[in-house]
């Protein structure tokens, strides 16, 4: 567990603690001997043994512990839920980021070749899609493959490169889409 400095929430003393420590020993203590006396003084909100509605399901159940908030069914089920979103938070908020981004490394590493297969399928069902789309907008617009490179002063080459199925170069969907609207602001197509 690390240990920061923290800032006691009673007094505003600094002192050493984990990362759920609010109180600095002292109030700490003080706080400790306040609970079990009041604890010592009151009765029982819910008795053992009576009964109570399940907060998950709405369910009648006997109350078998004084924190029980859930029927012996649901029980299981929710506390992996709440340890689960614990966990995540803890996680994302107290991890460092930088060994997140070395476990993505070595992860990246130990599978390269199966996630850049993935990534190539990704590409290419995004290329397929694309291909005609080029040369549609062009078609409908009414352009030369020079006119519409001028248009949009993209070269000439790249335009060819698009129009014939060259999967190594091209565009992304959100490019062919922002062509797409442009034409049609401008009221071209």
């Amino acid at each position: 567990m690390a240990i920061y400095e923290r800032i006691c929430r009673t007094c505003g003393r600094n002192f050493k603690g984990g990362p759920r420590a609010w109180y600095c020993p002292e109030c700490r203590e003080e706080r400790q001997k306040e609970r079990a006396a009041k604890y010592r003084k009151g009765k029982p909100k819910r008795p053992l043994g009576s009964k109570d509605f399940c907060q998950n399901c709405g369910k009648e159940y006997t109350v078998e512990s004084g924190l029980q908030k859930y029927c012996p069914e649901c029980q299981p089920e929710m506390h992996k839920k709440i340890d689960n979103e614990q966990g995540t938070a803890y996680y994302h908020n107290v991890v460092d980021k930088k060994q997140r981004k070395i476990k993505r490394k070595k992860l990246y590493a130990e599978n390269k070749d199966t996630i850049n297969a993935k990534r190539r399928e990704n590409y290419k069902s995004v290329i397929i899609e694309a291909n005609t789309t080029i040369r549609e907008l062009r078609q409908k617009a009414n352009m030369s493959v020079k006119q519409f490179s001028e248009y949009f002063h993209i070269p000439m080459s790249t335009i060819c490169n698009w129009e014939n199925d060259n999967l190594n170069h091209n565009p992304t969907s959100y490019l062919i889409e922002l062509i797409e609207y442009k034409l049609k602001k401008e009221k071209i197509i």
